[in-house]
């Protein structure tokens, strides 16, 4: 799933996702030979479109962390 600024999230087959239909929300992943771990981050920082960035690469990238690490949970 991808998730495109701020209006909808699209899948490869183009369906549109209700969840993703507000500003602040993120759904990430991450994959490993130990399997798909997912997080999704409702920040609510509201229509702040860069506290709202720097709050999805900072939790893209502590997952990240979290993978790496052997931290996070499937």
């Amino acid at each position: 799933m991808v998730c495109f600024w701020p209006e909808f999230v699209v899948e490869e087959k183009g369906r549109e996702f209700a969840n993703c239909t507000y500003r602040g929300y993120v759904a990430l992943a991450v994959s490993s030979e130990k399997g798909t771990f997912t997080r999704e981050v409702e920040t609510g920082l509201g229509k702040d479109r860069v506290a709202n960035m720097t709050q999805f690469a900072v939790e893209a990238l502590t997952l990240l962390r979290d993978v790496i690490k052997g931290d996070a949970k499937l």
